[in-house]
């Protein structure tokens, strides 16, 4: 027997044992049907205290993963803010602010002033179905603002900003978010994430970035001080986003900032800055 006869004998065979397995395979597949427990929904509170605006916020309806797109309003909510024992009780009333690009369906007529200490309590009570949800928020002290600073590459004309600030308190963590927008608030972002101020030389935290700008470029930045609740909050819905549509990622739980729902009731306490970029000659 030559070679070659051999070696299509041998092939046919592999091809032949092959084709039986995957049969085998076949026959091993089962179609499993799961029944998932009814989905109860939970009310979702989106709420920023920012300095010069008034009381807002978005209350909606969460639904199951199979569920409407659109999160339901809910309408009949009676909505309380009180601070220093001054209590508003916010109206339905439906907008959007271009310049955060937030929705809302709850506004007050109390401006919040962020210099004036003591905190927050929201009160959610859905009397419909019998729902409550509490949260407390504060301003902490905003960071510091040292520098803005541009550093253009010897090979094009591309520049990375450092931003230079002093952390808040050096005796116990402090946590901050960075978001970096061209053109206007509302502009592209090329940089946003989260951080703990560990990493500082002496009291002072740099924070670079990518090289994302060019000569004569308006940036705005953004550098937030926040609470451990709302740092939170905010990796963990990172995680999930992250997560999401990955069979092989583990599932993550969102730490919400309120009690007896999800979300977030916070207040903002940042400073910005608007800067230009510019290549010195």
């Amino acid at each position: 027997m030559t070679q070659t006869l051999r070696s299509t004998i041998y092939f046919v065979g592999v091809l032949v044992i092959s084709v039986l397995a995957l049969a085998a395979c076949n026959n091993l597949q089962k179609d499993i049907t799961i029944d998932l427990p009814p989905y109860e929904g939970e009310i979702v509170v989106e709420c920023y205290l920012e300095h010069g605006k008034p009381y807002r916020l978005i209350i909606t309806e969460s639904v199951d993963y199979f569920g409407a797109v659109d999160l339901p309003p809910i309408p009949q909510a009676k909505v309380v803010i009180t601070h220093n024992g001054i209590s508003e009780q916010l109206k339905f009333q439906p907008g959007f602010d271009s310049t955060t690009r937030k929705f809302y369906n709850y506004v007050g007529t109390t401006i919040v002033d962020s210099s004036v200490g003591g905190e927050y309590a929201l009160r959610i009570e859905d009397e419909a179905s019998n729902r409550l949800i509490t949260g407390v928020a504060s301003f902490l002290p905003a960071p510091k603002l040292d520098t803005i600073e541009a550093t253009f590459r010897d090979t094009d004309t591309s520049a990375f900003l450092l931003t230079k600030f002093q952390d808040v308190d050096p005796d116990k963590p402090n946590y901050y978010r960075i978001i970096i927008n061209k053109d206007s608030l509302t502009g592209e972002t090329t940089t946003e994430f989260s951080f703990e101020g560990r990493f500082k030389t002496g009291n002072q935290i740099t924070i670079g970035t990518g090289y994302d700008f060019k000569d004569e470029d308006t940036v705005f930045v953004s550098v937030f001080h926040l609470d451990k609740p709302y740092y939170d909050f905010l990796e963990t819905v990172e995680d999930a986003r992250q997560g999401n549509g990955n069979p092989f990622a583990q599932s993550t739980v969102i730490q919400s900032t309120v009690e007896g729902g999800l979300g977030v009731f916070t207040a903002l306490s940042f400073f910005r800055r608007m800067y230009v970029v510019r290549k010195e000659d």
